[in-house]
């Protein structure tokens, strides 16, 4: 019997963490299972710059999605006329987000009305005619279900033999814990909406280093931060170290749709995690058990305080963490789950 071909058009290269962790990460999972893949990703063009580059991109898509028994759309909202093309050229067509992108990405500057409109549109046209749709949390899916009958939630997921707890000791009070953030310079706002509590907590510990890992330098006054630049060849090894890992949000729509991959990540490395209790943070994490919530600067001071000095708590909370990644985030239990959905929208066993 043939084996199922399957094109996924991704929205970036490996160093876009959504299509790292939900497309790279999958192929092994999905050739073993007999599919013949091949990743579109998006080029650059020479002439025209960022314009020319996208529309070449849709056309392509269009053209290319005729050759494949499925195609998995991962992230991208095709503008008019180019959802009505997709479908008419395409057999099967699935698509794939782990954020909300019905709505623009904050800015400092609020978006216009225009540009909501456009967002939404795009979203609702490309959701329309997709055969099934691969959904990072149920505040998204929910969503989805507006205009897809069929829907899976598929968390996003680690490899556990690779993110696993680093083999370091942790420092005393003394010698300064070291609190955490790692992420890129879109969520920096998050980080800098709590800056009371890093303050405060730095007023406490003196000594204290707020490592803060992302693409872009992050500063504050009255607190120590050493600025790590992040790499793609050191994405597990960035965590080593960290004794709390912090995971702020301001609550609203777009902040409801995250999924909480990094809280993931640091309770699959053994780093006690510090959320806001906003969106999927509040289904990853069982307070007490795999983390801790924070809603405003004085909890986020007594929570960080707690992990420092309780050394059974801090215990507690990660045996919890990696038990959690173990069940719900692991790539070995997430994988069987997309290859049957898959596998149905081809009406295939």
């Amino acid at each position: 019997m043939r084996r199922p071909r399957l094109a996924i058009f991704t929205v970036g290269g490996e160093r876009v963490a959504s299509v790292r962790h939900r497309v790279f990460a999958y192929l092994p999972y999905l050739e073993r299972e007999g599919f013949e893949v091949e990743v579109f990703e998006p080029h650059r063009s020479e002439l025209g710059g960022r314009l020319a580059s996208r529309v070449g991109d849709l056309l392509r898509d269009v053209r290319e999605v005729k050759r494949w028994d499925v195609a998995l759309v991962q992230r991208k909202c095709y503008p008019w006329p180019f959802p009505g093309a997709l479908r008419r050229n395409a057999r099967r067509l699935v698509f794939d987000f782990d954020d909300a992108l019905f709505l623009p990405p904050p800015r400092p500057k609020a978006p216009s009305p225009r540009t909501r409109r456009r967002y939404r549109k795009n979203f609702e046209a490309t959701v329309r005619l997709m055969d099934g749709v691969v959904c990072g949390n149920a505040y998204l899916e929910k969503k989805a279900r507006s205009f897809a009958s069929r829907t899976l939630v598929l968390p996003t997921g680690l490899d556990v033999r690779r993110w696993m707890p680093a083999k370091h000791s942790r420092r005393t009070l003394e010698e300064g814990p070291v609190v955490g953030w790692v992420g890129s310079f879109d969520n920096l706002p998050y980080l800098r909406a709590f800056a009371p509590a890093w303050q405060k907590l730095y007023e406490r510990y003196p000594n204290m280093e707020l490592r803060v890992v992302c693409d872009r330098n992050f500063h504050l006054n009255d607190v120590r931060i050493k600025n790590v630049r992040w790499r793609l060849s050191q994405e597990v090894e960035h965590f080593a170290g960290i004794d709390v890992g912090l995971l702020p949000l301001t609550d609203g729509p777009w902040a409801r749709g995250k999924c909480a991959f990094k809280a993931v990540q640091y309770m699959a490395c053994g780093i006690p995690t510090v959320a806001s209790p906003v969106g999927e943070n509040l289904n990853l994490i069982h307070e007490g058990e795999n983390g801790l919530f924070a809603a405003d600067a004085d909890e986020w001071v007594e929570r960080i305080s707690a992990v420092v000095e309780d050394a059974s708590l801090r215990e507690q909370i990660t045996r919890g963490a990696r038990r959690t990644v173990m069940e719900r985030y692991n790539l070995d239990v997430l994988a069987p789950e997309l290859v049957a959905f898959l596998r149905s929208i081809l009406g295939l066993k």
